[in-house]
Protein backbone atom coordinates (compact mmCIF):
# COMPACT_ATOMS: atom_id res chain seq x y z
CA UNK A 1 0.00 0.00 0.00
CA UNK A 2 1.47 3.20 -0.55
CA UNK A 3 0.95 5.93 1.76
CA UNK A 4 0.63 9.75 0.75
CA UNK A 5 0.03 12.68 3.08
CA UNK A 6 -2.01 15.86 2.35
CA UNK A 7 -2.33 19.43 3.90
CA UNK A 8 -5.48 21.22 4.53
CA UNK A 9 -8.00 22.85 7.15
CA UNK A 10 -9.95 20.45 9.16
CA UNK A 11 -13.40 21.01 8.88
CA UNK A 12 -14.25 18.14 10.92
CA UNK A 13 -11.71 16.11 13.29
CA UNK A 14 -10.81 12.75 13.67
CA UNK A 15 -9.68 9.55 11.76
CA UNK A 16 -11.23 7.91 8.78
CA UNK A 17 -10.65 4.58 6.69
CA UNK A 18 -12.03 3.96 3.38
CA UNK A 19 -12.01 3.51 -0.27
CA UNK A 20 -10.48 6.82 -1.70
CA UNK A 21 -13.86 8.21 -4.49
CA UNK A 22 -13.08 11.32 -6.55
CA UNK A 23 -16.61 12.68 -7.03
CA UNK A 24 -16.03 14.69 -9.84
CA UNK A 25 -13.98 13.03 -11.99
CA UNK A 26 -14.06 14.27 -15.30
CA UNK A 27 -15.41 11.87 -17.97
CA UNK A 28 -12.90 10.79 -20.45
CA UNK A 29 -14.62 9.45 -23.34
CA UNK A 30 -14.87 12.16 -25.91
CA UNK A 31 -18.36 11.18 -26.95
CA UNK A 32 -21.69 10.49 -25.11
CA UNK A 33 -22.16 6.14 -24.72
CA UNK A 34 -25.48 5.10 -26.56
CA UNK A 35 -26.15 8.74 -27.76
CA UNK A 36 -24.32 10.14 -30.08
CA UNK A 37 -26.97 10.59 -32.59
CA UNK A 38 -30.64 12.40 -31.47
CA UNK A 39 -31.84 15.89 -30.17
CA UNK A 40 -29.58 17.35 -27.96
CA UNK A 41 -32.23 18.90 -26.34
CA UNK A 42 -34.17 15.69 -25.64
CA UNK A 43 -30.62 14.31 -23.84
CA UNK A 44 -30.13 17.67 -21.56
CA UNK A 45 -33.64 17.43 -21.11
CA UNK A 46 -33.88 14.15 -19.87
CA UNK A 47 -30.52 14.39 -17.64
CA UNK A 48 -32.20 16.80 -16.18
CA UNK A 49 -35.23 15.09 -15.73
CA UNK A 50 -33.69 12.22 -14.19
CA UNK A 51 -31.66 13.86 -12.03
CA UNK A 52 -34.56 15.97 -10.82
CA UNK A 53 -36.32 12.92 -10.10
CA UNK A 54 -33.35 11.14 -7.95
CA UNK A 55 -33.05 13.81 -5.86
CA UNK A 56 -36.83 14.62 -5.02
CA UNK A 57 -37.13 10.64 -4.54
CA UNK A 58 -35.02 10.99 -2.02
CA UNK A 59 -35.83 13.93 -0.28
CA UNK A 60 -38.73 12.14 0.21
CA UNK A 61 -37.38 9.54 1.45
CA UNK A 62 -35.12 11.57 4.20
CA UNK A 63 -38.61 13.19 5.08
CA UNK A 64 -40.25 9.95 5.70
CA UNK A 65 -37.62 8.87 8.15
CA UNK A 66 -37.73 11.99 9.72
CA UNK A 67 -34.20 13.66 8.48
CA UNK A 68 -36.25 16.57 8.19
CA UNK A 69 -33.03 18.78 7.43
CA UNK A 70 -31.51 16.46 5.37
CA UNK A 71 -34.75 16.23 3.16
CA UNK A 72 -34.79 20.03 2.54
CA UNK A 73 -30.97 20.18 1.13
CA UNK A 74 -31.58 17.09 -1.07
CA UNK A 75 -35.14 19.24 -2.71
CA UNK A 76 -33.92 22.58 -2.90
CA UNK A 77 -30.91 20.48 -5.05
CA UNK A 78 -33.75 18.73 -7.51
CA UNK A 79 -35.59 22.27 -7.49
CA UNK A 80 -32.17 23.89 -9.22
CA UNK A 81 -31.87 20.38 -11.22
CA UNK A 82 -35.74 21.92 -12.39
CA UNK A 83 -34.69 25.25 -13.01
CA UNK A 84 -35.95 26.22 -16.89
CA UNK A 85 -32.92 29.06 -17.28
CA UNK A 86 -30.76 26.69 -16.42
CA UNK A 87 -32.16 24.25 -18.94
CA UNK A 88 -32.30 26.65 -21.55
CA UNK A 89 -28.64 27.87 -21.14
CA UNK A 90 -27.70 24.26 -21.59
CA UNK A 91 -29.78 23.95 -24.73
CA UNK A 92 -28.79 27.25 -26.05
CA UNK A 93 -25.29 26.07 -26.64
CA UNK A 94 -25.94 22.82 -27.52
CA UNK A 95 -27.77 24.38 -30.23
CA UNK A 96 -25.04 26.30 -31.44
CA UNK A 97 -23.12 23.27 -31.82
CA UNK A 98 -21.45 22.58 -28.66
CA UNK A 99 -20.58 18.87 -27.73
CA UNK A 100 -23.77 17.61 -25.12
CA UNK A 101 -21.75 17.65 -22.02
CA UNK A 102 -19.47 20.55 -23.08
CA UNK A 103 -22.94 22.86 -23.58
CA UNK A 104 -24.11 21.39 -19.95
CA UNK A 105 -20.93 22.16 -18.41
CA UNK A 106 -20.50 25.65 -19.63
CA UNK A 107 -23.89 26.27 -18.52
CA UNK A 108 -24.00 25.01 -14.96
CA UNK A 109 -20.64 27.34 -14.73
CA UNK A 110 -21.50 30.41 -15.81
CA UNK A 111 -25.23 29.89 -13.75
CA UNK A 112 -23.13 29.10 -10.83
CA UNK A 113 -21.10 31.90 -11.30
CA UNK A 114 -23.78 34.72 -11.56
CA UNK A 115 -25.45 32.75 -8.27
CA UNK A 116 -21.92 32.74 -6.46
CA UNK A 117 -22.11 36.78 -7.06
CA UNK A 118 -25.10 37.47 -5.01
CA UNK A 119 -24.57 40.05 -1.95
CA UNK A 120 -26.55 37.91 -0.03
CA UNK A 121 -24.19 35.21 1.56
CA UNK A 122 -26.99 32.56 1.74
CA UNK A 123 -28.15 32.68 -1.62
CA UNK A 124 -24.37 32.88 -2.91
CA UNK A 125 -23.50 29.56 -1.44
CA UNK A 126 -26.36 28.03 -3.78
CA UNK A 127 -23.62 28.13 -6.59
CA UNK A 128 -21.99 25.00 -4.59
CA UNK A 129 -25.66 23.00 -5.27
CA UNK A 130 -25.70 23.78 -9.06
CA UNK A 131 -22.44 22.96 -9.71
CA UNK A 132 -23.50 19.59 -7.75
CA UNK A 133 -26.53 19.30 -9.92
CA UNK A 134 -24.01 19.93 -12.89
CA UNK A 135 -22.08 17.03 -11.99
CA UNK A 136 -24.97 14.77 -11.23
CA UNK A 137 -26.61 15.72 -15.00
CA UNK A 138 -23.58 15.07 -16.96
CA UNK A 139 -22.75 11.58 -14.68
CA UNK A 140 -26.28 10.73 -16.57
CA UNK A 141 -25.56 11.77 -19.60
CA UNK A 142 -21.83 9.68 -19.36
CA UNK A 143 -23.43 6.47 -17.91
CA UNK A 144 -21.74 6.60 -14.69
CA UNK A 145 -23.15 4.25 -12.10
CA UNK A 146 -20.41 5.69 -9.07
CA UNK A 147 -18.83 3.08 -6.63
CA UNK A 148 -19.83 -0.15 -5.45
CA UNK A 149 -22.47 0.06 -2.60
CA UNK A 150 -21.82 -1.14 0.58
CA UNK A 151 -18.25 -0.58 0.87
CA UNK A 152 -16.54 2.34 3.64
CA UNK A 153 -15.64 6.06 1.34
CA UNK A 154 -13.78 8.74 1.77
CA UNK A 155 -14.71 11.34 -0.54
CA UNK A 156 -12.46 13.50 -2.82
CA UNK A 157 -13.10 16.42 -4.95
CA UNK A 158 -12.77 20.15 -5.87
CA UNK A 159 -15.50 21.00 -4.01
CA UNK A 160 -17.79 18.24 -1.78
CA UNK A 161 -21.78 18.97 -1.70
CA UNK A 162 -24.43 17.64 0.14
CA UNK A 163 -25.77 14.98 -1.86
CA UNK A 164 -22.82 13.69 -1.81
CA UNK A 165 -22.70 12.43 1.60
CA UNK A 166 -25.98 11.80 1.01
CA UNK A 167 -26.09 9.24 -1.46
CA UNK A 168 -28.03 6.32 -0.81
CA UNK A 169 -26.11 3.12 -0.32
CA UNK A 170 -23.07 4.39 0.15
CA UNK A 171 -21.15 4.59 3.68
CA UNK A 172 -19.01 8.22 3.60
CA UNK A 173 -16.40 8.09 6.58
CA UNK A 174 -14.76 11.27 5.32
CA UNK A 175 -14.28 13.89 2.78
CA UNK A 176 -11.69 16.06 1.34
CA UNK A 177 -11.97 18.81 -1.06
CA UNK A 178 -9.64 21.73 -2.66
CA UNK A 179 -12.60 24.27 -2.35
CA UNK A 180 -13.58 26.15 0.79
CA UNK A 181 -16.23 28.28 2.15
CA UNK A 182 -16.19 30.77 5.18
CA UNK A 183 -19.37 30.56 5.66
CA UNK A 184 -20.14 26.67 6.15
CA UNK A 185 -18.52 24.11 8.64
CA UNK A 186 -17.92 21.67 5.83
CA UNK A 187 -17.14 22.87 2.30
CA UNK A 188 -20.53 23.63 0.08
CA UNK A 189 -22.71 21.14 2.22
CA UNK A 190 -25.63 23.47 2.10
CA UNK A 191 -25.84 23.06 6.03
CA UNK A 192 -23.87 24.51 8.95
CA UNK A 193 -24.12 20.70 10.32
CA UNK A 194 -22.97 18.52 7.92
CA UNK A 195 -19.66 16.57 8.85
CA UNK A 196 -19.52 18.67 11.82
CA UNK A 197 -22.19 16.88 13.68
CA UNK A 198 -25.04 15.58 11.41
CA UNK A 199 -23.53 12.54 9.65
CA UNK A 200 -20.08 12.31 11.69
CA UNK A 201 -17.68 12.26 8.41
CA UNK A 202 -14.15 13.09 9.32
CA UNK A 203 -14.04 16.41 6.55
CA UNK A 204 -10.67 18.43 5.25
CA UNK A 205 -10.43 21.38 3.05
CA UNK A 206 -7.86 23.15 1.07
CA UNK A 207 -5.19 22.49 -1.15
CA UNK A 208 -4.84 18.48 -2.45
CA UNK A 209 -3.19 17.08 -5.33
CA UNK A 210 -4.78 14.63 -7.57
CA UNK A 211 -5.28 11.33 -5.96
CA UNK A 212 -5.24 7.46 -7.61
CA UNK A 213 -9.10 6.57 -8.03
CA UNK A 214 -8.87 3.34 -6.27
CA UNK A 215 -6.70 4.04 -3.45
CA UNK A 216 -7.09 2.96 -0.31
CA UNK A 217 -6.67 5.92 2.24
CA UNK A 218 -6.70 6.47 5.85
CA UNK A 219 -7.35 10.35 6.62
CA UNK A 220 -6.81 11.84 9.70
CA UNK A 221 -7.35 15.33 10.71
Amino acid sequence: MTRQAYTGHTAASGTALGFLHRTDRPPTAALLPHRTSGDPAQQITDAFDAVATNLLDLSASLREQGKDEQADIMEVNGYIAQDADLREQAVKRAHEGRPVAVAVRQAIDAYASVIAALDDPTLADRAADVRQVGRRVLAHLYGETGPAPDQPLILVAHEIGAADLLEPGQTVTGASSARSSSRRSVTTTGSPSIGRRGFGQRSVSGRMRRPSPAARTTAST
